[in-house]
């Protein structure tokens, strides 16, 4: 391959799913994309060698008097018998080939950096081998089946053997780069059949000048790479039959409803599913858990025996050793899936890392795994994950909430989230010692003299005398965030250890993960947090001139 050979991606689907009308939105907005079966039929005109070949093979009947083939009829003949199939393949696909590299030539010659092969059995003839990337798209089987019905005339039991000719729906989906799910509405398949194209292009832009095919055929570099690693994971999962789950201590909405619906997911397959948390799995949102018997506490000994039987670990929303403190220990001798979208660190969980920092959320992440894995969605799971993506993003108001992010929420509402109740059930559910220690918090409120440095501390005395818990202070960090001309905000607090927990935000002008980062903690350029040792006086002093020495001038 040549470095000015453009990105080839396979389009297939289950028939009947919608592919060509992921091929036609693609066509608008200006993709070159090759049919396989307009070569087939150019492989088979009148005269042709490939025709003559058939016709000794099937039959001169298939044959008619204007010399053209009865494409329905071999198509009866094909779908009901594999061999024939074969022996059809062997004579067509050759041709076919030839057609296609030719037309791929002739737009690498035009300067295309995209071109899409659309086959519909791509990869029952093995030609995903020869793409760079696969698009699968889906539909439902009912679906499928009554287009098959009404398109072609087929009787139900001729549809059914046309679906089954192809390999199962949850095989494909996994190996594929890219799922487009066709069962909603015109308006919501351009969307996703639009977010896919995009992926394409990413892809296409992240490679490394010449692409060199690794043993799948698919393109190296940072994209193929989180391709590669979601098949293993899904892979990794797939074997595994007892399965823990974790996610880092005082779990947030991201964590518990990402944790949530891949539990559901699990116990589908018939996994033994087991959550195990370095801190309790916290109230407000165990109402995202379908069967919250799966919770064990990391202190007792029926944790430790899930995590010492158990074939996989499975870390959510974070890769740091520390911050999954207790557990790790427990969970240090399985392979371990890690899932999630902040940036790596020194202390990184060992394993099969999927990583997106550009992500929202991980229920963004986990959301676009489950699809690609072709799971059986319930309402429970879809409000799980909206739920995370909807608290990471503060209601979809911060600046990490994104068109992907949107999208997703708006697929997972498709099946079954309800955004109203959930955003009552994560937003309106506080207790009134919450707002007791809020407002002695208030009084602590200050703001720099720059105007853009504002920070709050929770009093430790007003933190026990309320008997609040972690779960109390969120959103406390938002109030001196929210004050007009406020670059960072910082809230401060006592943790159990005696240290100073120290919670960062900002706008777009100040990366607080490095600044986290230099007091030996981390998270997001817009949001992360550190624990800091000593008096919590001289945490706000230290943290606080950092921050303003990081302002922009």
């Amino acid at each position: 391959m040549t470095a000015d050979r453009p990105l080839i991606a396979g389009l297939t689907g289950n028939v009947a799913a919608g592919k060509s009308a992921v091929a036609a939105l693609w066509k608008d907005a200006g993709v070159p994309v090759a049919s396989a079966d307009e070569f087939a039929r150019r492989a088979v005109e009148p005269g042709s060698a490939a025709l003559a070949r058939i016709a000794e093979m099937f039959g001169a009947d298939l044959v008619g008097a204007d010399g053209a083939l009865d494409r329905t009829a071999l198509r009866r003949i094909v779908f009901a018998d594999p061999g024939a199939r074969r022996r059809l393949e062997a004579v067509v696909h050759p041709v076919v080939r030839t057609l296609r590299d030719e037309w791929t030539e002739m737009r690498a010659a035009e300067g295309a950096a995209l071109v899409v092969w659309e086959v519909p059995l791509l990869y029952e003839t093995g030609m995903d081998a020869e793409v760079d990337a696969v698009v699968f798209v889906d539909a439902p089987a009912d679906l499928r089946r009554r287009r098959l019905m009404e398109i072609r005339g087929l009787a139900r039991e001729e549809a059914q053997a046309v679906m089954d000719a192809q390999a199962p729906a949850a095989d494909k989906r996994r190996r594929a780069d890219f799922v487009v799910d066709n069962g909603g509405s015109r308006e919501a398949l351009a969307a996703r059949a639009a977010e896919a194209l995009e992926g394409l292009r990413a892809t296409g832009r992240e490679r490394p000048g010449p692409v060199h095919a690794s043993a799948h055929g698919l393109p190296q570099g940072a994209a193929q790479e989180s391709m590669t690693r979601a098949a293993e994971a899904l892979d990794a999962l797939d074997r595994a039959s007892r399965i823990v789950i974790s996610t880092h201590h005082n779990a947030d909405g991201d964590g518990t409803g990402s944790e949530a619906a891949l539990a559901a997911h699990l116990a589908q397959r018939g996994k033994h599913v087991r959550i195990v948390n370095p801190t309790p799995f916290p109230e407000p949102f165990a109402f995202l858990l379908d069967d919250a018997s799966r919770v064990l506490p990391v202190d007792r000994p029926e944790a430790a025996a899930a995590c010492r039987d158990a074939h996989l670990a499975v870390v959510l929303d974070t890769s740091d050793v520390k911050r999954i403190g207790p557990v790790h220990p427990l969970v240090r001798h399985l392979r371990t899936v890690v899932i999630d979208h902040h940036p790596g660190g020194p202390n990184e969980i060992s394993g099969i890392v999927i990583r997106d920092t550009e992500a929202a959320a991980t229920g963004e992440i986990v959301f676009r795994l489950l699809e690609r894995a072709g799971a059986s969605w319930t309402p429970q799971m879809a409000a799980a994950l909206y739920v995370a993506v909807m608290t990471d993003t503060g209601g979809f108001r911060f600046s990490n909430t994104t068109s992907a992010c949107l999208r997703a929420a708006a697929r997972l509402v498709e099946l079954g989230a309800a955004p109203h109740e959930l955003h009552r059930r994560a937003y309106g559910r506080f207790r009134r010692r919450r707002f007791a220690l809020l407002q002695e918090a208030l009084a602590t409120l200050e703001v720099h003299e720059t105007g853009k440095v504002a920070w709050m501390i929770v009093p430790p005395a007003a933190y026990a005398r309320t008997k609040a818990a972690v779960d109390d202070l969120e959103g406390f960090v938002d109030v001196p965030r929210s004050i007009r001309g406020v670059e960072v905000a910082l809230l401060f607090r006592v943790a159990k250890d005696g240290q100073t927990k120290v919670s960062l935000r900002s706008g777009a002008s100040v990366d607080v993960n490095r600044l986290a980062a230099a007091f030996g903690g981390g998270g997001h350029p817009r949001a992360a947090g550190a624990l800091l040792a000593g008096p919590i006086e001289d945490a706000v002093q230290r943290v606080v001139g950092a921050v303003v020495a990081a302002l922009p001038a």
